[in-house]
């Protein structure tokens, strides 16, 4: 994989929403484990259609993913281990679940 990377792991951030609204169009690789997201995952995320990668582990997120994380066409793996993610899997996952060659949860 070649492309931009962006590792903000274990630095103590607190909000999803301040963090997706500062992300590179264009990035590949996303690490934003280890930190204090205790919100839910923000959908502003989605617009990341280039991502690969995205490790969200330990954190302690509590809402469901939202919906439009299924629109990230190049996703390929997804490590959200180590949350609190709640409710039911929507039926748009199962189809991209299908697409995905890493899923942790």
């Amino acid at each position: 994989m070649s492309g931009v990377a962006c590792d903000a792991s274990s630095n103590h951030l607190q909000s999803t929403s301040s963090s997706a609204d500062t992300m590179n169009n264009n990035l590949k690789l996303l690490n934003l484990s280890n930190n204090l997201f205790n919100d839910s995952f923000h959908a502003n995320f989605s617009r990341l259609k280039k991502l690969e990668v995205l490790d969200i582990y330990n954190n302690t997120l509590t809402s469901p993913l939202p919906l439009e994380v299924t629109e990230m066409e190049e996703r390929r793996s997804l490590h959200s281990r180590g949350n609190f993610f709640l409710g039911t899997i929507p039926p748009g996952y199962r189809k991209w679940v299908s697409r995905i060659f890493s899923l942790e949860t």
